[in-house]
């Protein structure tokens, strides 16, 4: 079941992340391969809630890895562009919908 297989999913990453003090390090090759799967899953799921039988199924959890990755992306491009790392809790990121709102999806 799709449930299950996310949940292995997380279970890897949190492994990899214990392994390396808590940071993901993953390869290149890895990082576009997970980033491309979860690409075609949004893909499929679309078509299922679209469908006759499909149902949108609101779950929480979306948000708030949404919210994190926006925040940490925001973060390491302050870095990037000299922010001082005391500074990175008074940046102004962006709410999910206005990230969905830039990507073109709502």
């Amino acid at each position: 079941m799709l449930s299950e297989q996310i949940e292995e999913i997380a279970s890897l990453l949190r492994k990899n992340a214990n392994c390396h003090n808590g940071q993901l390090q993953l390869t290149s090759k890895t990082t576009d391969i997970f980033l491309s799967n979860l690409q075609f899953l949004s893909e499929d799921l679309k078509r299922y809630e679209s469908s006759e039988l499909g149902i949108d199924i609101q779950s929480p959890a979306i948000p708030a890895i949404i919210r994190e990755l926006v925040s940490a992306t925001a973060k390491l491009e302050a870095s990037r562009n000299g922010v001082p790392e005391e500074s990175h809790e008074d940046l102004d990121v962006p709410s999910v919908d206005a990230v969905r709102d830039d990507q073109g999806t709502t």
